[in-house]
């Protein structure tokens, strides 16, 4: 049995302290850091806001990507994007690849997930190990789901449980586009006549660049805020495309668009954030709140302009590669902020660590059981990855890839390392600089300044630093749909760059390498 194989004890033994009989993992896709552990969470999400301030929350807490599909790959399996492949549309987890649904599962939990498709579904691997995989439409778990979960819950009594809940409620389009046509009368919105008529004339689905081009530029721009402000995706326009353009930031109504766009962010957040507390409610009206794990992230953030970029596309900047992490235990996770950096592969060593499973040898990630039950923090821990004598001594890096579209894989992979203090993006034009970015978090947290040419001595280290960790890296090479492996596209294979002897040394003493 595989229990066995991981050192696993049943699920069903009286549970030690620190160990818990329910996980709840919850992935708020496209959700950033701040909207629910920050200044603001307090107003915009009042449920997860309490639950940070009576548990953990781990910040800096990064993405493994920009995008869903290799982010939500990375927590279920423990590894790299460069490792599980999985980065493209067609690509499926090699099968030899075990999940975390399938380690719980085989120790005895129940397991069942209901999400809302698109990257996570099934035909991707997630659904191995889960009794019950529920694939949704855009937005239904806060809207009409929940009451499934809940009945689930009820029936499971005290039985051990694991339960995944993802929903896209807070991804464009973010809807309220209705609202701000009545509270800005004077803006010259759409109204419903124009609506229909826009509807029939680009349904749809019919999205060539020639319908779109051929369509005035005053109406293009006015599909392309609609658009954004759609209650789903299958009342978009083919008179405009899903996303703004970059000229958005140029035109007459930018911050007022903006606002109302953001606010409406923060509402589709508060709708998870409803749903979350009555499944809340309901654990602790049946006595079962206090012996549940509850993790909660998102895939990655979201960018409105803070570097003339816009959604999570190719973005290497906080705004989308910094990720919430809020633990909860209340049998063993007190109040507490743990400084990190962490990221997504430290999440799979930890909930196995608090199910009282062993992890895997040989993953990246690191278990975060004993910072959150029991002191220290985040970066500690013998065999992390350091830079020396830069962003504190003993600092650990973690190292986000920044992606394309899982469908349009024609940009490369760009590797990022950050130790807390410091952050370093590999170059390429579309961040504004080919040779890379670094950022001094501490000083500049809004990365408004590339340090690169001030301090060469971090960059040569973080740089050292993403290549040993990409030396390490093994690809377990993806399938299609009928088992046969898949060749990524050049852009994405993973390479790791080529270490000379001197660099070797240079990077052993460092203990980068054997």
């Amino acid at each position: 049995m595989l229990a066995a194989a991981w050192g696993c004890h049943a699920a069903d033994e009286p549970t030690a302290p620190g160990t818990a009989r329910r996980i709840l993992l919850i992935s708020l896709d496209t959700v950033r850091a701040d909207r629910i552990h920050g200044p603001e969470a307090s107003n915009v999400a009042p449920a997860f806001h309490r639950l940070a301030t009576e548990g953990a929350v781990v910040a800096p807490f990064y993405a493994a990507s920009n995008y869903t599909l290799p982010s939500h790959m990375s927590i279920f399996t423990g590894l790299d994007p460069a490792e599980h492949g999985v980065l493209i549309g067609g690509a499926a987890l090699a099968p030899e690849v075990p999940l975390l649904a399938e380690r719980l599962r085989e120790a005895g939990f129940a397991t069942a997930s209901w999400n809302e498709g698109g990257y996570v579904d099934a035909r991707y691997g997630f659904a191995r190990g889960f009794d019950r995989y529920e694939t949704l439409a855009f937005n239904q778990l806060p809207e009409q789901s929940l009451d499934d979960v809940l009945g689930w819950l009820r029936e499971r009594g005290d039985a051990p449980w694991f339960l995944f809940l993802h929903s896209y409620a807070a991804h464009s389009p973010y809807g309220g586009y209705s609202r701000y046509r009545d509270e800005a009368p004077g803006r010259g919105l759409l109204d419903e006549g124009a609506l229909a008529t826009l509807r029939e004339q680009y349904p749809y689905g019919s999205r060539q660049g020639r319908v779109q081009a051929a369509v005035p530029d005053d109406t293009r721009a006015s599909c392309s805020l609609y658009n954004e402000m759609a209650e789903r995706p299958q009342e978009q326009l083919a008179c405009a495309t899903r996303h703004f353009e970059r000229e958005f930031p140029e035109t007459a109504h930018f911050e007022e668009d903006l606002a109302a766009i953001r606010r409406s962010y923060d509402d589709r957040i508060g709708q998870l954030d409803a749903a979350f507390a009555r499944v809340r409610a309901l654990l602790e009206a049946e006595g079962r709140w206090r012996e549940t794990l509850v993790v909660v992230t998102a895939d990655h953030g979201e960018a409105f302009f803070e570097h003339g970029r816009y959604g999570h596309t190719y973005v290497p900047h906080q705004e989308v590669l910094r990720a919430p992490l809020i633990v909860s235990h209340p049998a063993s996770v007190g109040p507490r902020v743990l400084p990190g950096p962490a990221w997504h592969l430290d999440l799979l060593p930890t909930m196995l660590e608090f199910a009282g499973l062993s992890a895997p040898e040989g993953l990246r990630g690191r278990s975060l059981h004993d910072a959150l039950t029991g002191g220290g923090h985040a970066g500690d821990g013998e065999g992390d990855r350091v830079v020396p004598a830069v962003g504190g001594p003993g600092a650990r890096v973690v190292f986000p890839v920044v992606l394309p579209s899982a469908q349009r894989p024609n940009l490369p992979m760009r590797r990022v390392a950050v130790d807390g203090g410091w952050k370093w993006v590999r170059g390429h034009p579309r961040f504004g600089d080919r040779e890379g970015l670094l950022f001094d978090l501490s000083a500049d947290p809004g990365e408004a300044r590339n340090a690169r040419s001030d301090h060469p001595e971090v960059r040569d280290r973080l740089e050292a630093a993403a290549r040993a960790h990409e030396a390490g890296l093994v690809l377990r090479a993806p399938v299609d749909a009928r088992g046969d492996r898949v060749a990524l596209p050049g852009p994405l294979r993973p390479k790791a760059p080529p270490i000379g002897e001197e660099e070797r040394e240079a990077l052993r003493a460092l203990g980068y390498v054997e």
